[in-house]
């Protein structure tokens, strides 16, 4: 760390804690006291108004009140950025990890409204370390402008090998998307990144860099739903059940609401696994239309009841 990395450190101490001893900073960097000292002369001199309080309960500290980007930010502004900043530190893997380091240095700059809302993007059943990996992997590739080599599991059932130049992590809806350059389709793709596996950086440099040209392509849709059809589906719901599938059912409208269930109706993806969606719920939900979404389902059914005899 630098004289100056330290110097920074030390008036975000200060920041934070509001008053501390010069024996417990000197500690803390592995300096003498004079030089901390020194540090406080050249804050002062910076315009940051560092008092020292002599004798028992002493200490260095900061006007009371002070906030260093007040001229800078306002209260809004401030909390804005410690909220961004404090989701971002919820994704890394190593607790010295810049944004995790930033996250607890920004707290200062704000007020306790900054943590007004707690964002985990880690669904129920994820092994947590695996996710937090794979992002620091990605955000590693990102940063150094390499290409990375993993396996993925398509819709249709196809897995390949795809090597790719990465350039962002993006969440859209529901999950989390890796925007990048595809070397197979020599194309810019998204991959969601569940359906990566065994993903690893090679010691290859990006040949393909991001420019604004691909800025339109990042908002289009996701390139495995590009080809889908969608279809209108009327269906009964139980209402024990609703809950649970208005959480995997986007876009629900009720139509009627009787004692045990609803009649609703809903948009959905007319693609081949469909009919094993509806039946993972199960008798809570009866679709209603269309027929050959129907006759799909009681096909699937009896391949199910088949297996099981």
């Amino acid at each position: 760390m630098t004289a100056q990395e330290k110097l920074f450190e030390f008036f975000y101490i200060l920041l934070q804690k509001r008053k501390v001893t010069a024996s417990e900073i000197a500690e803390h960097f592995e300096v003498t006291t004079r030089t901390v000292y020194r540090w406080c002369d050249s804050l002062t001199m910076a315009g940051i108004p560092v008092i020292t309080i002599q004798g028992k309960g002493g200490g260095i500290g900061l006007t009371e009140n002070y906030r260093f980007e007040s001229a800078v930010f306002s209260e809004e502004e401030r909390n804005a950025i410690a909220s961004g900043v404090l989701a971002l530190a919820s994704l890394a893997e190593d607790k010295n990890d810049s944004y995790r380091n930033a996250a607890d240095k920004i707290k200062s700059l704000a007020t306790n409204a900054s943590d007004w809302v707690k964002i985990d993007f880690a669904p129920w059943n994820d092994p947590e370390k695996e996710r937090k990996n794979l992002f620091e992997e990605l955000k590693k590739a990102i940063f150094s402008r390499t290409m990375v080599n993993f396996n993925y599991y398509g819709l249709g059932g196809r897995y390949t090998s795809r090597t790719v130049c990465p350039w962002k992590i993006i969440f859209r809806g529901q999950a989390w998307y890796l925007f990048c350059w595809c070397t197979e389709r020599e194309a810019p793709r998204f991959f969601k990144l569940s359906r990566i596996k065994n993903l690893f950086l090679t010691k290859t440099k990006n040949t393909v860099n991001y420019s604004d040209k691909y800025e339109k392509i990042e908002k289009s849709e996701y390139d495995d739903l590009k080809d889908i059809t969608y279809m209108k589906v009327r269906a009964e719901i139980s209402n024990h059940a609703m809950p649970v599938i208005m959480d995997e059912i986007s876009g629900i409208e009720i139509v009627k609401t009787e004692k045990d269930f609803s009649l609703v109706d809903f948009v959905f993806p007319d693609v081949d696994w469909a009919p094993s969606f509806f039946l993972h719920f199960g008798h809570a939900i009866k679709i209603l239309e269309p027929q050959g979404l129907i006759k799909k389902i009681s096909t699937e059914a009896k391949k199910v009841m088949n297996l099981y005899g």
